[in-house]
């Protein structure tokens, strides 16, 4: 601890405090905080690629209304991208219903060893969807770029 102590009155920092044992209320708290953020992040990617999927029927029925005069080959990153983005809104949507009904269903953890726990192994929500949204979103950039250059 003198260490500690002397680095931090050396560096004009407080000492680090060791937090408390967490309660089993605090722990519920948490754990339930961690799904509604986790149900709102999947909310805002499931939307996200709805809107994306919206606006690319908008941009290819605006600025490409003839087929005919694509590159050829180019309806494939079209076809593509319109998959991946369902798929990144099926996935957001599919995640975050499952995070609601964890919400809704009320049962927490015992104690805040298992909240611990049950963070320590959670992975991130939204990755697979944010990814296939993203590999989307590129695809259809592609689609633009061919054809804007064709």
């Amino acid at each position: 601890m003198g260490d500690r102590h002397n680095n931090a009155k050396n560096n004009g920092t407080k000492p680090k405090q060791v937090p408390a044992q967490e309660t089993t209320d605090q722990s519920s708290q948490r754990y339930l905080e961690y799904l509604k953020t986790e149900y709102d992040l999947l909310k805002h990617l499931m939307t996200l690629s709805v809107a994306t999927l919206a606006a690319m029927g908008a941009l290819v029925g605006g600025f490409f209304p003839d087929p005919g005069e694509w590159y050829p080959g180019t309806f494939a990153f079209l076809g593509s991208s319109a998959m991946f983005l369902s798929f990144a809104a099926y996935t957001a949507g599919e995640q975050a219903w499952t995070a609601k009904d964890k919400i809704l269903s009320g049962q927490e953890p015992k104690s805040a060893e298992e909240v611990s726990q049950f963070l320590e192994k959670k992975r991130r929500p939204g990755w697979l969807p944010l990814r296939v949204l993203a590999i989307g979103i590129f695809l259809f950039g592609a689609f633009v770029a061919i054809n804007l250059s064709y």
